[in-house]
C-alpha cells in the first residue's frame, strides 16, 4: 500500500497531506518478503515524510494503531517502535496520532510545531528537510 504517490509533482498536492485509515486489512496472502506499506512513491521529498497510516483495528498495522514515517525520528521518544522493511521502517505507535493541517490564503512564513514527537534536532537532509523537528515551510 503506497502512500503519497505523485505527492508534490505536477499539481498533485492532495496525496501528500493525508491519513490512510485501515480496517480489516489481511496481509496473509503477501509473500513473506513483501513490503506492506511504503511512504512516498514517485513523490517530492515531503511525500516520504508527511503521510500517516492509522488502524481502526488491531490487525491492519501489525497490532499498532498508527504508523508514521521513518523520518519522524522524534516519535521513538514517544514509545513508538521502529519497524522493519515490511513497514518501510516506519515508527509504529499505539498513541492517538493524527494529521494536523494548516491552510491559509496569506503567506505566513515558516511555522514550527512543538510538542511530543517533534522535540528532536532537525534533520535538514533530504527528504526530511527539518519536518522531523516540526519545521513547516
Amino acid at each position: 500500500l503506497c502512500a503519497g504517490q505523485h505527492c508534490g509533482l505536477g499539481g498533485a498536492g492532495g496525496p501528500c497531506n493525508v491519513q490512510y485509515l485501515l480496517e480489516g486489512v489481511d496481509w496473509t496472502r503477501l509473500m513473506a518478503w513483501s513490503q506492506k506499506i511504503k511512504f512516498g512513491v514517485h513523490a517530492a521529498s515531503f511525500g516520504f515524510v508527511q503521510p500517516i497510516f492509522l488502524a481502526a483495528d488491531n490487525a491492519s498495522l501489525g497490532g499498532y494503531r498508527a504508523m508514521v514515517s521513518q523520518h519522524l525520528n522524534g516519535f521513538a521518544d514517544m514509545g513508538c517502535e521502529q519497524q522493519d522493511f515490511q513497514w518501510d521502517s516506519g515508527f509504529a505507535c499505539n498513541l492517538p496520532i493524527r494529521r494536523l493541517n494548516f491552510w491559509g490564503n496569506v503567506e505566513q512564513g515558516n511555522l514550527t510545531l512543538t510538542g511530543p514527537g517533534y522535540d528532536v534536532d532537525p534533520n535538514l537532509a533530504y527528504p526530511s528537510y527539518g519536518l522531523n523537528a516540526g519545521l513547516m515551510q
